[in-house]
């Protein structure tokens, strides 16, 4: 089967299940109070400025907070297919379409195309996967790029053609929300690691190279950075900053810690629905409990370093881990149900991370630990620590992870074939009673 074949096979099945939902809540005329009060503020608001701005814009002063990639192709299209909300709301929902082919596509290189759709399933019917495709928002453009960045340094080969793509994709990333500079640590980080200096030294089996030189592929990883950091280094000489200046009392007055424990409890939450696929899980839970109980521990301990109950001002609110973050008691002004599933979410990349070493992926397994710990570290510069920024991005983790695991075993379709479909089930479930407003 070709690799074309392949991607169409494994993502027709999750786009299916995204545009009933999607499709069924737009001619519904459904409300979601949360994504259409930033389409209706902000990002509409930008669009329309670009369109009659259009093609030469003023980037200085528009009404966003992220960067102006994807509201000058929403601007753009406006003026192929016509400026009416509901003909460009559909317009973006193909970037929520193009998320679910790339994680499906990678996902179908390794482990088959049957599995690949069955685990990528999540994200078709995840509540803010769907509220950015309905909308107009920036989210699921920024993943899809990122995730096509970060999966060429975990899927395929470093080499001079992977990571020129992942520049280019970093950098298209980058101008659509600056904040996803983060991309550039991972693929730096896979340079690193894929450099014969270091594969020799520890003699890893799965990283593969077609540099030549003890550093080339650290080198190349360096020049693809480049795209990224000139697209953030514009943004900063037009804004005076990495934020519009009208947006930093909202977003970024001061640093936020809690962003480590809450992405923790927000991976946590997720994470059985992927462990229980794992081959042979309860011997592999024995053979990994040093890394379970550290990333445990770790994890708990991030977790009450800093205030984490719920609260608006604070910017703590805005998604039900938020809500779980205030079920039960808390110590100082920490929650203990926010530090548990903390822990949950530490162990449980403990026992992943510590699977894909056994299985011969253990380096590609860094560079997606790599990726998240980025995320989170840049979610620590961002006052407002609503759900929406974790999701997604642990949903990829995890996928990845999990992926690098079953890979192409035999039995890799039945591995996936109850957990990730399950929690598709539940955020479908989540998603009509926030749309019905029940």
């Amino acid at each position: 089967m070709s690799s074309f074949a392949k991607v169409v096979n494994a993502s027709w099945p999750p786009v299916l299940v995204f545009l009933f939902l999607a499709l069924g809540f737009i001619w519904g005329d459904r409300h979601l109070a949360s994504q259409a009060y930033d389409q209706n503020l902000y990002h509409i608001q930008a669009v329309r400025q670009f369109e009659g701005e259009w093609p030469l814009f003023n980037l200085a002063d528009f009404s966003a907070a992220t960067g102006p990639g994807y509201h000058i192709a929403i601007a753009t299209a406006a003026k192929v297919v016509g400026p009416d909300l509901d003909t460009l709301r559909l317009v973006s929902m193909t970037f929520g379409v193009g998320l679910l082919v790339v994680m499906a596509g990678m996902a179908a290189m390794t482990m088959g195309t049957r599995a690949a759709s069955l685990i990528v399933m999540p994200l078709a019917t995840s509540l803010y996967v769907i509220g950015s495709g309905v909308y107009i928002h920036t989210d699921n453009s920024a993943w899809m790029c990122a995730a096509l960045a970060i999966g060429m340094v975990v899927f395929f080969p470093i080499s001079a053609t992977s990571l020129l793509a992942a520049a280019c994709f970093a950098a298209i990333a980058v101008s659509i929300r600056q904040t996803f500079i983060w991309a550039i640590g991972p693929i730096i980080f896979a340079g690193i690691l894929a450099s014969p200096l270091v594969t020799q030294r520890f003699s890893a089996q799965s990283e593969v190279t077609t540099f030549r030189g003890r550093w080339s592929p650290l080198f190349g990883a360096l020049a693809a950075s480049v795209p990224a950091v000139l697209m953030l280094a514009v943004f900063v000489s037009i804004w005076g900053g990495v934020i519009q200046e009208q947006f930093r009392g909202y977003h970024s007055s001061e640093l936020t810690w809690c962003a480590f424990g809450y992405g923790l409890a927000v991976l946590g939450v997720y994470a059985p629905f992927f462990v229980i696929a794992l081959p042979n899980l309860f011997v592999r839970i024995r053979e990994q409990l040093k890394w379970i109980v550290i990333g445990g521990l770790l994890g708990a301990f991030v977790a009450v370093l800093s205030e984490s109950v719920p609260n608006v001002e604070a910017g703590r609110s805005g998604g039900p881990v938020w809500m779980l973050a205030g079920v039960g008691p808390a110590i100082a002004e920490r929650s203990l149900s926010l530090a548990l599933l903390a822990m949950v979410g530490g162990g449980a990349l403990g026992l992943l991370i510590g699977s894909c070493f056994q299985s011969g992926r253990g380096h590609a397994s860094l560079v997606v630990l790599c990726t998240w710990v980025a995320v989170l570290s840049t979610q620590v510069v961002n006052q407002q620590q609503f759900q929406r920024y974790f999701d997604t991005p642990a949903l990829i983790v995890l996928i990845w992870l999990t992926v690098l695991i079953v890979r192409n075993r035999d039995d890799a379709a039945d591995r996936v074939a109850f957990g990730p479909p399950l929690l598709a089930v539940l955020f479908a479930g989540m998603f009509m009673i926030r749309a019905l407003g029940l």
